[in-house]
């Protein structure tokens, strides 16, 4: 019984030592838009949102399974004078960041639906300004 336990606990300690490394395969080899804030560069791709800082290189990838993202990609990135990241969605909407809380925007006054923000800038008073594709199908 004594040997038999040996056995198991090797073969689980093997088994778990040589679990492979895991790596990430989003796309993001298409970068879209970019914004500087201080040292960290933050990197719109078709695969999520990627935060870079300049001075380490040190990345850290934001997509749908573990930030408020929604849909495939990142389009357009703005960044507000109070550090809130406004980001344009490839198929997802609108985003507002602010390095902890996620907020989507998915529809606007209209009713109608934000498919994809084309152009987003901010003005002045940070507030977002879209050029936008709208779903609007016949019923």
């Amino acid at each position: 019984m004594k040997k038999s336990i040996t056995l198991l606990f090797l073969f689980i300690s093997f088994s778990i030592s040589s679990q492979p490394l895991w790596i990430n395969y989003s796309n993001d080899g298409k970068i879209n838009d970019m914004d500087l804030e201080n040292d960290l560069l933050w990197v719109g791709t078709d695969g999520g949102l990627i935060k870079i800082d300049v001075q380490t290189g040190e990345k850290e990838i934001f997509q749908a399974w573990n930030s408020g993202l929604r849909g495939t990609g990142i389009g357009q990135v703005e960044i507000a004078d109070d550090g809130t990241k406004w980001l344009g969605g490839v198929n997802g909407g609108l985003f507002k960041f602010d390095g902890t809380n996620w907020e989507h925007f998915y529809y606007i006054n209209t009713g109608d639906t934000l498919i994809r923000i084309l152009n987003l800038k901010l003005d002045p008073n940070g507030n977002p300004w879209l050029f936008i594709l709208i779903s609007t199908l016949p019923l």
